[in-house]
């Protein structure tokens, strides 16, 4: 090659370096490594009207994100994928570590995280308005997500996701396997 060959190489290729930092390319496949959900790749579709019962990829707010990152759950800027179990009109309640959605049992909150640390509690009754939706993921205990938050702005969803692979994972102590959202707490015996 040769020297205005590789002036014009290292050009072109000084060009499309600046070109990659500067664009930005919206998610569109993401591996999830928590245990909220399955382990895996999912598939993000563009942005839309939220469902309840959707897997969404959500930026968390600044608030919270620093909160999550302070704590090392995850990193300042990741994404986190959250089941939508509420949208605008319906009544979400927390009533000391239970979650109440319409009059049904979502779900319970729990007081400490695996290090001992207090988590965030809100507590009431709120309607959901426009542009409000509630996230949780039902099915596992130990999740951040709304029990914790409240509600959150349906601004803050990337986009629906959809599992493209799931790694199968054991059942880890704490969490709750295999119980529908509606589904009523278990009754302690007395003795």
């Amino acid at each position: 090659m040769t020297r205005l060959g590789y002036a014009r190489l290292t050009w072109f290729a000084t060009l499309g370096v600046a070109a990659a930092a500067l664009i930005t390319v919206p998610v569109k496949l993401v591996w999830n490594a928590s245990a909220s959900v399955p382990v895996g790749f999912y598939r993000i579709s563009n942005a839309y009207a939220p469902q309840i019962g959707d897997l969404v990829l959500i930026r968390p707010s600044q608030p919270i994100a620093r909160f999550m990152a302070e704590r090392k759950y995850v990193g300042l800027r990741t994404p986190l994928l959250k089941h939508v179990v509420a949208v605008p009109g319906q009544q979400v309640c927390r009533t000391g570590m239970r979650i109440i959605i319409d009059g049904n049992y979502h779900g319970s909150a729990l007081s400490h995280d695996r290090s001992g640390r207090l988590l965030p509690v809100w507590q009431g009754c709120h309607t959901l308005q426009s542009g409000q939706i509630f996230l949780m993921n039902p099915a596992v205990l130990n999740s951040l997500d709304g029990r914790y938050f409240g509600p959150t702005a349906a601004t803050a969803v990337i986009g629906r996701a959809i599992p493209l692979f799931e790694r199968s994972r054991p059942i880890v102590a704490g969490q709750q396997q295999n119980r529908p959202p509606s589904a009523q707490p278990p009754q302690q015996k007395e003795t």
